[in-house]
């Protein structure tokens, strides 16, 4: 049963989080590792043109199907990602995620604070974090974060519980670690493997963290999706199996989650019909999927 209320926030003109009538939100990365693009991921250097024909699908998409989206930067080196930014600036204004290797995540925050952009700003993520970056946290005054509940030997919904709430031998709980850096707004990610029991666990620990904290909750599909492109016979047609396969992880995903990242940029179409659909048919329940556990 529900223990707490749930939590929303408003970021870049988007509600995160609340009950489940609020549409989820649909994560997708840009400039992630191979993407074609990029012609220089050291550097930062990628085809703009490119890159402004796939901004402009999502937000043509998001405002078709009114689903919030957000941008999931992804950078190799501080260099890159200082470019990736400040080219994201002129091209996106919802939510963006700053993301990528260690040092790239904390020339991120150091460039969204000079470029006045920390209320748009989510953290990926609070997990196994250097001094470096947790000192950059609070240097730059962060409010936004995904908490990172995964343990790689453990994906049961309990051992996520443990690492949010409890911490490990090495490190301590990341909630504890979310206050100490003055980060106030929290979202839990309840990460994939590529294998099914994994979503399972997530769904599990999605509707238990909701109900006991309140935070936004999600996940991210594409790992399954990946493993099950390796998965299905060669007698099948390979592009409508994959329209139904990633349609059919994403929606169970959706159904208990605030937000979902879909990984590529190119996914978008896809996860945003399929989004919407969900999101109609949640909002006409007569019962909180989230609220479940009391049945």
């Amino acid at each position: 049963m529900r223990l707490t209320d749930y939590k929303k926030y408003y970021i870049a003109g988007n509600e995160i989080g609340g009950d489940y009538t609020v549409p989820t939100l649909i994560i997708s990365s840009i400039f992630y590792s191979g993407h074609n693009i990029v012609s220089d991921p050291d550097k930062g250097i990628f085809n703009k043109e490119k890159a402004r024909k796939l901004i402009g699908k999502q937000l043509e998409c998001q405002e078709t199907f009114n689903i919030p989206t957000c941008l999931d930067i992804i950078a190799e080196t501080p260099e890159a990602m200082e470019k990736y930014v400040k080219f994201i600036k002129k091209e996106f204004f919802g939510p963006i995620i700053i993301d990528g290797f260690v040092d790239a995540r904390v020339e991120g925050l150091k460039v969204a604070k000079d470029l006045g952009l920390m209320n748009r700003v989510i953290y990926n993520s609070i997990w196994k974090n250097q001094k470096k970056e947790l000192d950059t946290m609070k240097e730059v005054g962060l409010k936004t974060a995904i908490l990172f509940a995964y343990d790689v030997s453990n994906t049961s919904a309990s051992r996520r519980f443990e690492v949010l709430s409890e911490g490990t031998k090495k490190y301590d709980s990341l909630f504890s670690i979310a206050k100490d850096v003055g980060v106030s707004q929290l979202l839990i990610d309840n990460v994939l493997t590529t294998d099914f029991q994994s979503l399972s666990d997530a769904i599990e620990a999605n509707i238990m963290f909701k109900s006991m904290y309140g935070f936004p909750v999600g996940c991210g599909p594409a790992n399954i999706n990946y493993m099950l492109s390796k998965s299905y016979s060669s007698i099948l047609d390979k592009k409508s199996t994959k329209m139904v396969r990633e349609a059919s992880i994403n929606t169970i995903a959706q159904l208990f989650s605030d937000f979902i990242l879909i990984g590529p940029i190119e996914r978008i179409e896809k996860a945003v019909i399929s989004a919407n659909i969900v999101n109609r048919i949640k909002e006409k329940l007569n019962f909180d999927p989230f609220d479940i556990l009391k049945r």
